[in-house]
């Protein structure tokens, strides 16, 4: 795939300006309509696990630095260490991964 527009890069967020580059064209089939897609794509996926999980009271405290890389690393070992869960949706998985991963220190201590 072809590389973004600029300021897309490796831990960056997108503001509604970029969003808008992105998704606010008419032009189908484009690098800029596939990125569109995927983000939209992501984020439903996101959207839609957050309220599937909002009432598990589930301890997520991610470090400031985290990056894109950091998350599929994090996801990739998940998904070896336990591959019998490997049939369940990918974004309960996902979302296991990164609470596994970066669980909020315990209260009680």
């Amino acid at each position: 795939m072809a590389s973004g527009p600029s300021g897309y890069g490796e831990g960056s967020l997108l503001a509604g300006t970029d969003l808008d580059e992105l998704c606010g064209g008419q032009d189908t089939h484009s690098d800029r309509d596939l990125l569109c897609n995927t983000y939209v794509h992501g984020f439903l996926d996101g959207f839609n696990t957050g309220a599937s999980l909002a009432t598990l009271r589930l301890g997520y405290c991610p470090p400031k630095n985290l990056t894109v890389a950091i998350g599929r690393l994090a996801i990739a070992k998940y998904l070896r260490d336990h591959p019998t869960e490997l049939g369940l949706d990918a974004g309960t998985l996902a979302a296991r991964a990164v609470l596994s991963a970066f669980p909020c220190p315990d209260a009680s201590n």
